[in-house]
């Protein structure tokens, strides 16, 4: 399906309006949608008491007034002093970060009146310590802040 799409769409305006990846990222998100939707409807064929209704298809965006997730991967948009820097496309849009490196990708999600701008990136995790048999129990209470017990004095 996402290949017909891609196929069928590569020569629009709206299409050629973004990097090749972002379009195709939101062409494949967008037949996710469409592949849950009819797995989902199988299965409500199956046994319609996992679903509360007949499942509905994929909301339409407005033409234009509706807003998609847009994303940028870590090959289109790069770290540069303290900023990420994005693609000619968006003429010239750079966003001050902290993140030093390692950016995988970066999404731009629309919400209602603004965007959340979602900065992806790969951190590398410490090991575990090993148990040295001390834990702690903690209970939230109604009328005391917290109530705590430990198995050392």
């Amino acid at each position: 399906m996402f290949i017909y799409l891609n196929y069928y769409l590569k020569e629009t305006l709206e299409f050629k309006a973004l990097p090749a990846q972002t379009a195709q990222s939101c062409l494949k998100s967008l037949t996710l949608a469409w592949k849950s939707f009819y797995a989902s409807v199988k299965t409500w064929k199956q046994d319609k008491s996992k679903f509360l209704g007949r499942p509905k298809l994929p909301k339409y965006k407005h033409k234009v007034k509706g807003r998609y997730i847009v994303s940028f991967t870590n090959q289109q948009c790069k770290i540069k002093d303290g900023y990420i820097v994005f693609p000619k496309v968006l003429n010239g849009l750079t966003l001050t970060t902290r993140v030093k490196s390692n950016l995988q990708q970066v999404r731009f999600i629309p919400k209602l009146g603004h965007y959340v701008i979602e900065v992806i990136y790969k951190i590398e995790v410490p090991d575990k310590k090993g148990d040295n048999g001390r834990y702690l129990g903690i209970d939230i209470g109604l009328d005391n802040l917290a109530a705590l017990s430990s198995n050392t004095d």
